[in-house]
């Protein structure tokens, strides 16, 4: 099992910022970005903003790390920053833990 850790990020500059980052520490093994419109309340007011979402592919050992990485970086004051338990083949488990540290 491992994990994927999805967060949104306000334009596809800091997406690859982000995913890039992570990639070359070897704290994720792979980063999906794809557009998303969401809708949230902030401050007692309702939003609607186009961001980039990214499925970032990792283990469940390296998810305090990437989440604090991605706090530094991250240009939202609360980025939603979630992780999901996830079940795949062998061999894609196996290619994912390979290119972590």
């Amino acid at each position: 099992m491992y994990l994927w850790v999805f967060v949104t990020t306000p334009n596809r500059t800091v997406a690859n910022k982000v995913s890039s980052y992570l990639i070359r520490k070897r704290l994720v093994a792979c980063a999906n970005m794809f557009p998303v419109s969401s809708m949230y309340r902030w401050n007692k007011k309702v939003y609607r903003h186009n961001e980039i979402a990214l499925i970032l592919k990792t283990s469940a050992k390296n998810k305090k790390k990437i989440f604090s990485e991605i706090k530094k970086m991250h240009p939202y004051k609360l980025p939603d920053l979630t992780a999901f338990k996830v079940e795949s083949t062998k061999d894609v488990k196996k290619w994912i833990l390979k290119s972590l540290k």
